[in-house]
């Protein structure tokens, strides 16, 4: 029937480093000449705070017409927080920041302690520092998805058993384990 669907964004192209070129979309039109483009203007994700912030970043590097349209995107999720942007050091500082700032939200009585706070993440190799910071400020946690909590893997169990076990030759139950 010579239809064909597609469904993309040229403005993740940040995601090069994956492999994704900007040039997919934007050179689609020239390979498809009778291409029919339709904008999706209603964002249902994000508040008006977050999508307008999005806008300034985009619209900064890009001066084509889509562009354009995309300063027309509507949010659906009512104003929202101003989004704040912070510059860590590095990945544990950063977890660090995360974790004292929900204790503060805690102290504060912004959230009472036995609310769920969900901290999302983009790489598992994230993780790591942010169970690190919950284990050393006392801060409970549960980790989902495919990574799993890095001190609940039965390898890194094994090796704190061996370490508590020379530590303290008489921890019968580190012992136990180090042998099983």
């Amino acid at each position: 029937s010579g239809s064909l669907l597609v469904v993309g964004d040229a403005d993740q192209s940040i995601y090069s480093w994956r492999g994704a070129h900007v040039e997919s979309m934007s050179d689609f039109g020239g390979a498809f000449p009778n291409v029919h483009t339709v904008y999706l203007m209603e964002n249902y994700r994000s508040t008006t705070n977050i999508v307008r912030a999005a806008q300034r970043v985009i619209g900064e590097s890009d001066s084509n017409s889509a562009a354009s349209l995309r300063q027309d995107m509507k949010p659906m999720r009512g104003k929202g927080a101003s989004p704040r942007v912070l510059a860590c050091a590095n990945g544990k500082a950063e977890a660090s920041y995360v974790v004292k700032s929900i204790q503060g939200m805690i102290e504060q009585q912004e959230v009472k302690p036995d609310q769920t706070i969900a901290i999302l993440y983009r790489t598992n190799a994230q993780s790591r520092a942010l169970e690190e910071a919950c284990v050393q400020n006392n801060l409970p946690y549960v980790i989902r998805g495919s990574a799993g909590a890095f001190y609940s893997r039965a390898e890194i169990k094994d090796c704190l058993c061996f370490l508590r076990w020379l530590h303290n030759g008489r921890d019968e139950s580190a012992m136990l384990r180090a042998f099983k």
